[in-house]
C-alpha cells in the first residue's frame, strides 16, 4: 500500500536521470518523466546549465494505478549530452 502512496505524490512529474555513454562515447543523460514532456526540457536544461543535444526523444503513455482503474499519462524520455 505504501508504494502506491508514494507513486500518487509523485504523480504529476516523477523525474528519473541515470547517467550512460552517448553515441560517440561521451557521457550522455537519459531523463525520463511522467507527465508533460516540458517536465523532461526543464530537467535538462537545470542538468546542463550550459545547453545540451538533443540525442534521442521517446514519447509514449505509462499505465497507472487510479481509484477508477487504470489510467493512462503521458511518458517522455529524452537522452541528452551537455555541452
Amino acid at each position: 500500500m505504501s508504494w502506491i502512496v508514494g507513486l500518487l505524490l509523485c504523480l504529476p512529474g516523477c523525474v528519473d536521470v541515470v547517467t550512460t555513454t552517448g553515441p560517440d562515447g561521451k557521457p550522455a543523460l537519459i531523463i525520463d518523466c511522467d507527465g508533460e514532456s516540458q517536465i523532461c526540457f526543464d530537467k535538462a536544461a537545470e542538468l546542463c546549465p550550459g545547453g545540451y543535444y538533443l540525442v534521442n526523444r521517446r514519447n509514449g503513455e505509462t499505465e497507472m494505478p487510479h481509484t477508477a482503474g487504470v489510467v493512462a499519462t503521458p511518458h517522455t524520455q529524452l537522452t541528452v549530452q551537455c555541452q
